[in-house]
């Protein structure tokens, strides 16, 4: 599945876009930001962004003023985001690498925070999820923060029904099998169907947080409802509103009644200071 997925991110979906290329996208960027500005500790700290795709975060938190370590599986991915973070950062400031988030080549009790905002996505075993989780666990030092993503168990469902999707009889193959198992396989030559994927129940991602001995957890929806709005191009023009609704989901982003509504989810936790 490795290579699937390197692939998949090399030559046919294009990471670097995502988060600015529509509106969707920015709902995830700007709610993303948001929590972890309330959230991370204070800097200046150590950061390990695993999987952190072309940089997007890692250049936020480099311009912030934590050093960061910057880890992704995919080649095209890493040379992107040493480019953008030459330009803004002297090199003493950041390293990059190609890794494995199942088996990071990086020292125990080593970094204050650890993102984990990606990997989870693409591994359909408990055991390789487990494994990513402890990886992080390991590297951090006691006391450390973990911020995680997962999409949620019900992603295809919520965006068949909004893009249409839903009309293409393999789509509706790919939402059943979803449902039923998290295992998001696609088995059409469509890209915007994703790829290999792992779509988690967040309940599953606290049982998972706390097998691998993180504590304090809390596990959040990111874009909320947000995103189900049917005018959200309207709605992003009137700056007032756009504030108060941007607002309102961080009222609701723990509501354990909606949170799976959430595309993308959150959880963060700490390494105990005592083991």
């Amino acid at each position: 599945m490795t290579s699937e997925i390197i692939e998949y991110y090399s030559k046919s979906f294009f990471e670097d876009e995502r988060l600015h290329s529509d509106i969707w996208g920015s709902i995830e960027w700007i709610r993303t930001i948001d929590i972890l500005e309330r959230y991370l500790p204070a800097f200046p700290a150590s950061v390990h962004d695993i999987g952190g795709g072309t940089g997007a975060y890692s250049c936020w938190l480099i311009e912030k003023g934590y050093s960061v370590t910057f880890v992704d599986l995919v080649p095209k991915h890493v040379e992107m985001a040493t480019k953008k973070m030459q330009k803004i950062a002297e090199p003493d400031k950041f390293s990059t690498m190609v890794g494995d988030a199942c088996n990071l080549d990086i020292a125990d009790n080593s970094t204050d925070i650890v993102l984990l905002m990606g990997p989870l996505y693409h591994l359909q075993k408990k055991s390789e999820r487990l494994r990513a989780l402890n990886e992080a666990f390991r590297i951090l030092k006691p006391g450390g923060f973990l911020f995680c993503t997962i999409i949620s168990k019900f992603a295809s469902l919520l965006d068949g029904l909004d893009s249409g999707y839903i009309h293409d009889p393999d789509f509706r193959i790919i939402i059943k099998n979803d449902l039923e198992s998290g295992c998001h396989n696609n088995h059409t030559r469509k890209q915007e169907y994703f790829t290999t994927a792992y779509f988690q129940h967040p309940d599953e991602l606290n049982n998972e947080m706390t097998l691998t001995g993180f504590c304090d957890l809390k596990i959040m929806g990111i874009e909320g409802v947000l995103w189900a709005s049917s005018n959200l191009d309207t709605l992003r023009k009137d700056a007032e509103a756009w504030k108060s609704a941007v607002e309102l989901m961080r009222t609701v982003e723990r509501d354990t009644s909606i949170i799976g509504a959430s595309p993308h989810i959150m959880g963060i936790g700490i390494k105990p200071d005592s083991l």
